[in-house]
């Protein structure tokens, strides 16, 4: 069975949205993307025989998750939106998401836009939404920013490895 791209970056979509029918499809689908996603497969191949590392990730990303709903339900809280957790667990992960499209620098304005679209949807005025989303954004830098001088840190310390050809 060969696997067509479309056009652009659609084989990706298509690749991601694809229901692989046994595990292998999946990687199979990853490895004709090709050019899209080199070295996909090999790197999730790579990764296969480490349960425990993968579990651990795994639960520490939804951890950081749920961290980021309760982090919005708060500052929503002390700017003065009541409205429910449930209310925080249905549309945080949604704004995240749409903050991801490499639309803008760091999600601003579209993760302002995803909290006014759906925050005001149920009420919630305009004023409140959009400080909502700078506060929102703002503690996401300040969160990331230790990781980051870590990061810059490292990198320096560390001896550059040769270009690959």
């Amino acid at each position: 069975q060969r696997v067509t791209r479309p056009p652009g970056d659609a084989g990706l979509v298509v690749a991601v949205a694809g229901h692989p029918r046994h595990p292998g499809d999946l990687l199979h689908v990853l490895r004709e993307a090709g050019p899209i996603a080199p070295g996909a497969g090999e790197a999730e191949r790579g990764h296969a025989h480490h349960h425990g590392a993968l579990t651990t990730v795994l639960a520490a990303s939804v951890a950081v998750q749920v961290l980021r709903v309760v982090q919005a339900y708060y500052l929503g809280a002390a700017i003065g939106v009541s409205q429910p957790l449930v209310t925080y667990f249905a549309f945080v992960p949604l704004i995240l998401l749409v903050m991801l499209l490499p639309t803008s620098v760091a999600g601003l304005g579209t993760g302002a836009l995803a909290f006014q679209l759906l925050f005001g949807a149920i009420g919630v005025s305009a004023a409140d939404t959009f400080a909502l989303a700078v506060l929102f954004t703002a503690l996401g830098f300040i969160g990331n920013l230790p990781g980051g001088i870590w990061f810059a840190l490292e990198r320096r310390e560390r001896p550059q490895s040769p270009p690959r050809t």
